[in-house]
């Protein structure tokens, strides 16, 4: 059945008319434009059925030629209508693109002010405390100065009237006095503070002491008595023993001591002083 059948769809139809081509120019023309060969006594049975097959696409198109019309116009439409909304998009894409540009540009502009102007203010404010600093010091060095001038000037001063005081009977007179209560006054004190009330009968407090030891021998021999009599009671009138006597009267003495060296004080301190 296959040969069969390849030998009818291979076979012409109208073999037996005259074939050939009618003119040369016109089956060139029927074939670059329509693709249709005029020698249709070459035509098998294939070719009539692929000439059937677009004869049947050639009636459809007939059929719906306006409607395939309004359907290519509206595609063709709408891709112009989408071109035309793209550009105007873009165009006005653009124009603000081109306003928020210059809206940034100017804000730039002023951030970079601003920046710029900190950076002055920072480093006028930096020159100002250097300037402040350097004042300071200078104020510093003049108060330190005028206090170590006051200072010399006041020793120079005081070693001036020194130089010139000696042999005037007054400043003599206040030194002795300063220098023979001084050294005795100090170290009694501190020989009674380690020792108690007989440290004052060490041999080396009998020269210029003679009255503070006298003072604390009638203190010691009033000890007995433990009434109103010429001993020194500390509290409210209760009975005290020696001992306490003896404590009372040593810091009578040290009172009387320290009482004179501070005169001794005094007058050199007057001898100096605007009291002169």
């Amino acid at each position: 059945m296959a040969s069969t059948f390849n030998e009818v769809a291979y076979a012409e139809i109208l073999n037996t008319l005259v074939g050939g081509e009618l003119t040369e120019g016109g089956e060139g023309m029927l074939g670059e434009f329509f693709d249709i060969d005029s020698d249709i006594s070459k035509y098998t049975p294939e070719m009539w059925g692929k000439l059937t097959d677009r004869a049947n696409q050639a009636q459809w198109l007939i059929d719906n030629f306006d409607l395939i019309k309004d359907r290519f116009e509206a595609v063709i439409k709408g891709q112009v209508k989408f071109r035309e909304l793209q550009g105007w998009l873009i165009e006005k894409g653009f124009a603000g693109a081109s306003k928020i540009k210059e809206a940034q540009v100017k804000a730039l502009v002023a951030e970079n002010d601003y920046l710029e102007s900190v950076k002055q203010q920072d480093y006028k404010l930096s020159k100002e405390r250097e300037r402040g600093t350097e004042e300071t010091n200078d104020f510093n060095r003049g108060i330190d100065a005028s206090i170590l001038g006051a200072i010399q000037a006041y020793k120079e001063k005081i070693d001036a009237q020194i130089a010139s005081a000696k042999g005037n009977p007054e400043y003599e007179a206040a030194m002795a006095e300063y220098n023979a209560n001084k050294p005795d006054t100090l170290l009694w004190a501190s020989e009674m503070l380690k020792g108690g009330s007989y440290a004052a009968n060490h041999p080396k407090f009998l020269k210029g002491n003679q009255q503070v030891i006298s003072g604390f021998a009638s203190n010691n021999s009033s000890g007995s008595n433990n009434s109103g009599g010429s001993g020194w009671n500390w509290g409210g009138g209760s009975r005290k023993s020696s001992a306490d006597y003896v404590n009372a009267n040593v810091a009578r003495s040290a009172n009387n001591l320290a009482g004179n060296f501070g005169r001794g004080l005094k007058r050199i301190s007057n001898f100096f002083g605007a009291n002169r």
